[in-house]
């Protein structure tokens, strides 16, 4: 080339190289995760001898929490990991058990340094002539609502009292375990929530487990259903909060049906005492100030305490009112319930309205009861539409002062006509029952019956429904949870999830059996 010519060709190819400067692409995305090309010994190898296995990946990679993410099932050993680029070797120290199937687990313990991806594979060996290759599939329930739970641990056991499983898997999201590699054999079986991943059902962890031996065969098909639940602690108090300006809101670990109270030392009446649900209790002191507070709960021969430091500050807050009802729609024959975290001394009438939001000049005439904490108002007549609750200062007076500031709150009164009605055949079914009737997962209503009866459902508003029943066997009037120890399974819960739709003046007839199904 000419040295001229190239000397004017130069800016323009200086130009063209600077307006084609730009990052240069990485290529598309690597979705795979890292994937062992080999391993030594070879996986399913029989006779194994060895105390070390190496797999080596196609691509460099590291660890993510391998005491944790790589199991081996029987936990016969406890693994140590070493990693090189990409060889990662796995040792151990224990010996194995001989004739054994071992299977060692990959739970997300290997990722590739640039997208991350995890792998979830699985080793697999015996020092024995063969390897196992029975199978049990197990389903997670929650006992009282049905739900699937997930990432709960499931163990097979040689003996009941066995601390730590043979074998154990962790359930899916759809609340699913399947348990592989097994020898044929007989089983306790039990599932537990392993907060602590020690791989033991401590005392406080949500538990299930099997009634009878489980027996892994040839022909096992069937897939094992598990029913979890809280198991019942020793009984105390779990949390203790001050109500300002002149209650202590007391939770305790389990239901309490009779339960005694002192505060300081000093017996606290019933009358101070309300249950607002079996483990709950709001409790109103008779001296009200700064200071120490022991609270101190008994019933029979349980007793736990706990002590309260409060100053002058948690106590000076001013009296406040809240709705107690449901939500802010009154059916007939309900009472508009109100609350304050004081025990009411006096009410003065004169200063609490109920207005029709069309009509603020003609109050609505009611009727009135208060005691404890609860103010309810019982309208005279049967109202339909909006209308304003309103209590102006002074209404209400405390022990611990008198309502500073105004309260008022909307409600919506149904009529008859605006609300439905579900009548319920039960059959097939034995001895106590409690039917629940529940909307957006909480129960709405509940009867109390004996099986063959039947039970109705009125002024409900609107909106879809669904059934629950209990077999309340000990006939306490709720649902009470196993005992583990003693071999008691959970009281049986039928959930009946297809919802009824209920529309306002209608009435549904519906039918239910233990199968979960309407007929």
């Amino acid at each position: 080339m000419d040295f001229r010519f190239a000397l004017k060709l130069l800016p323009f190819l200086l130009a063209l190289s600077c307006a084609q400067v730009g990052q240069i692409s990485g290529g598309e995305e690597d979705l795979v995760a890292p994937e062992p090309v080999k391993t030594v010994p070879e996986n399913k190898t029989l006779f194994f001898k060895e105390q070390s296995i190496k797999l080596v990946f196609d691509e460099f990679v590291e660890l993510n929490n391998p005491q944790q993410n790589i199991i081996i099932v029987p936990n016969d050993a406890k693994l140590k990991a070493s990693l090189h680029k990409k060889e990662l070797v796995l040792s151990w120290e224990e010996s194995l058990k001989s004739n054994t199937t071992y299977v060692i687990y990959f739970n997300g313990a290997v990722k590739d340094v640039t997208e991350k991806n995890q792998s979830l594979f699985s080793y697999v060996f015996s020092t024995g002539a063969q390897i196992d290759t029975l199978q049990q599939e197990i389903l997670l329930r929650d006992a009282l609502n049905g739900q699937a739970i997930s990432d709960a641990t499931v163990g097979f056991y040689a003996h009941k009292d066995s601390l730590k499983p043979i074998y154990f898997s962790s359930s899916d999201g759809s609340g699913k375990a399947s348990m592989n590699y097994m020898k044929q054999g007989e089983y306790y079986v039990k599932a537990f929530k392993d907060d602590n991943k020690n791989l033991i059902a401590d005392k406080n962890e949500l538990v299930g487990f099997v009634t009878d031996l489980v027996k892994i065969q040839t022909d096992n098909t069937d897939t094992l259903m598990i029913h979890m639940f809280q198991p019942e602690t020793e009984q105390s108090i779990t949390t203790v909060e001050l109500q300002s300006p002149g209650s202590f809101l007391v939770s305790t670990s389990n239901a309490a049906f009779n339960p005694l109270f002192d505060i300081n030392d000093k017996a606290l009446d019933s009358i101070r005492v309300r249950k607002i649900d079996d483990k709950l209790f709001k409790l109103f002191p008779v001296q009200l100030g700064a200071g120490d507070y022991k609270i101190l709960f008994y019933e029979k021969e349980n007793q736990d305490s706990s002590t309260v430091r409060t100053s002058e500050k948690d106590w000076s807050m001013p009296l406040k009112i809240t709705s107690a009802s449901k939500d802010e729609i009154i059916v007939p024959g309900e009472t508009i319930s109100l609350s304050v975290n004081a025990f009411l001394k006096t009410i003065d009438t004169s200063k609490i309205s109920i207005y029709d939001e069309k009509d603020t000049v003609n109050p609505i005439k009611y009727t009135i009861q208060f005691a404890q904490d609860m103010l309810q108002l019982l309208p005279s007549e049967e109202l339909s539409g909006a209308f304003v609750v309103t209590l102006l200062p002074g209404a209400l007076t405390t022990e611990g002062g008198a309502l500073s500031e105004a309260f008022s709150k909307s409600y919506r009164f149904k009529s008859m006509e605006e609300l439905g009605i579900i009548h319920v055949s039960i059959s097939g079914f034995i001895g106590g029952l409690i039917l629940e009737l529940m909307k957006d997962k909480g129960v709405v209503d509940e009867k109390h019956l004996l099986a063959g009866n039947k039970a109705t459902f009125e002024n409900l508003v609107p909106g879809e429904y669904q059934l629950r029943v209990i077999e309340d066997e000990n006939r306490n009037g709720k649902w009470d949870s196993g005992n583990e120890v003693l071999g008691v399974q959970p009281e049986k819960v039928f959930l009946f999830t297809k919802p009824t739709k209920v529309r306002p003046n209608w009435e549904y007839n519906l039918k239910i059996n233990p199968s979960g199904n309407y007929e």
